[in-house]
């Protein structure tokens, strides 16, 4: 509906998204109990439909003040309705007290990562020392509104509803709009309240404390010489033209001569930045050294971001006593009991060109000497380009070929089929079964974890590829390097169950399932920053290209480039 030009005169809508200074804009505003009183009494008749105040009622109804779209209108006008009214931030001094707590923590927010103009940041700071009562029924509405996302986004679920390849989503609750809003005003602490809400975890605040470390801090100087690049790994000893730029990201001065000469000062320097950043101290230039020296300040800011959202989706997961959990970029697990690591060990994860899933499934038991049907995926990706080479490759991996056919299964002689005329569906009936023993894949551990992704952790015939730094070399599952003590640890709940019953199960040779009583949480998650051993923040490698995705997706939502959220202070 048209507004009248008196009610247009009385809203401002500065809206504006922008670097925020560092300083606090709060100004003290703080109204008279007579103001306090005149307001809440304007105010009863703003929210109630059919009231004189109708421009206002229209502009709730449409879920829009002036530029700025409130997300919840359905929802905010029900709970004011419910509460005949009466505001929730204005109107009395304790509802004002809670409006400046609640401004204040916005105006923190980007050191979680979030970012303070999502919660409608100006608009509050414009209105928050006005006395005029338009003004301040805006600002009632902005602050109901900004509450309601921060709780969602506290918990995970900015981007619920979008679907992102390889991400596990919140797994809270969906939060319920009327409840936060209820829930805020009954409380009686609200600094407390919204305390309750952030994340709890060790790792969270610690990366939290990185944020705000690194925010604070200027670009360095060798930002000019990134992205380096050698076109390949690079050992000392060896010349480049990029060495110079390589020196320069280390602080070294040139030498007097041969500036492009991998010298034993760069060699030294390159080992000391490799145990800084928990790589492997070899100085060798390869893939996970590169990304880390490539990485500037603002590009670990993004990452600390999108890992911090990553911690919010699991913070509400009930992790019971006993759990296992992989880091997929940092190929590694952790054995968890009693709310502390027993063990950890190097893993295999998928290669890019096959990731491995994140998934939460949970664990029923061990296979014991497992036979192995080889996937679709590597049927035809893998072997098939082999047999067509050579028909007894199959037999030479002993490999069974089933056929599953009208009259049942049989048993086929790789050398009598012809590969090169084989389609998809003939593949498709084609079982290749590898049976128990040294060159089975599988080695002699699988651990059952059902799931949609037929994704598991096991055993491996290949243990040379535990001695690699880079271990993304799977086509998917997760090969341990100790089976093992994961089958005992898996097993050890279980009556009669230790490390000799396990090898001698295994010695038998047969195939066998052993369940447990209760399922073991398992979590593969994908994490591209972690916490080591020293306490360090580790910024690890992007293994499938994730971080870009998910920054780009929230950065759509908070409706700033990544550029200029890297630079928001509060």
């Amino acid at each position: 509906m048209a507004l009248s030009n008196n009610f247009r005169r009385r809203i401002k809508v500065l809206f504006a998204i922008s670097t925020i200074a560092t300083t606090s804009v709060l100004v003290s505003f703080e109204p008279s109990m007579a103001q306090f009183s005149e307001v809440r009494k304007t105010l009863g008749s703003f929210y109630n439909a059919g009231s004189e105040n109708e421009e206002l009622t229209a502009f709730l109804k449409e879920g829009r003040i002036g530029d700025v779209q409130l997300g919840q209108a359905d929802e905010i006008r029900a709970f004011y309705e419910s509460r005949e009214g009466l505001p929730l931030w204005i109107g009395s001094i304790a509802a004002y007290n809670r409006a400046k707590q609640f401004t204040s923590v916005i105006e923190a927010s980007w050191t979680h990562g979030l970012n303070p103009q999502r919660y409608n940041f100006q608009q509050i700071s414009d209105r928050i020392n006005e006395s005029d009562e338009t003004l301040q029924a805006e600002l009632e509405l902005f602050l109901t509104d900004a509450i309601i996302k921060y709780a969602r986004d506290m918990k995970g679920q900015r981007l619920t509803g979008q679907p992102l390849k390889g991400e596990i989503f919140s797994q809270s609750q969906p939060v319920v709009p009327l409840d936060v809003l209820k829930t805020i005003s009954d409380s009686h602490n609200m600094k407390a309240t919204l305390q309750d809400w952030e994340p709890k975890g060790a790792t969270y605040k610690t990366l939290q404390a990185a944020l705000i470390d690194l925010s604070g801090q200027p670009e360095a100087d060798y930002i000019k010489y990134l992205p380096l690049d050698f076109g390949g790994i690079i050992r000392p000893g060896l010349r480049h033209k990029n060495i110079p730029g390589l020196r320069a990201r280390l602080g070294l001065t040139p030498p007097g001569a041969d500036v492009t000469l991998y010298d034993d000062a760069l060699f030294a320097a390159v080992m000391k930045f490799q145990r800084d950043a928990s790589l492997k101290d070899d100085g060798v230039i390869g893939l996970d050294t590169l990304a880390s020296l490539n990485r500037s300040n603002a590009d670990r800011v993004s990452q600390l971001k999108v890992n911090m959202e990553r911690l919010r989706w699991m913070e509400d997961v009930q992790r019971p006593q006993k759990f296992i959990v992989v880091n997929i970029p940092a190929a590694t697990l952790w054995a968890v009991d009693n709310g502390a690591a027993v063990f950890e060990m190097p893993v295999i994860v998928g290669r890019p060109e096959r990731p491995t899933p994140p998934l939460l499934t949970g664990i029923t038991g061990v296979r014991f000497n497992p036979d192995w049907t080889v996937p679709p995926t590597i049927k035809k990706e893998d072997i098939l380009p082999k047999l067509r080479e050579d028909p007894m490759y199959l037999t030479n991996k002993g490999i069974e070929l089933v056929h599953r056919g009208e009259d049942g299964l049989e048993t086929l002689d790789p050398a009598a089929v012809d590969w090169e005329d084989v389609t998809s569906s003939d593949l498709n009936a084609l079982h290749m079964v590898q049976m128990p023993g040294a060159a089975n894949p599988l080695g002699r551990v699988r651990v059952l974890m059902p799931n949609k992704h037929s994704i598991y952790l096991h055993d491996t015939n290949q243990k040379e590829y535990f001695d690699k730094y880079a271990r993304a070399l799977s086509s998917g599952c997760i090969r341990m390097k100790d089976p093992l003590r994961v089958a005992d640890f898996i097993m050890s709940g279980e009556k009669g169950w230790n490390m000799t019953k396990i090898n001698s199960v295994i010695a038998q040779g047969k195939t066998s399932d052993r369940l447990i009583a209760n399922a073991i949480p398992v979590y593969l998650l994908y994490y591209t920053v972690w916490i080591d051993d020293q306490a360090r923040v580790v910024f690890g490698r992007d293994l499938y290209n994730r971080d870009k995705v998910l920054a780009d997706a929230l950065e759509k939502v908070d409706g700033i480039t990544t550029e200029a959220h890297n630079n928001i202070r509060g």
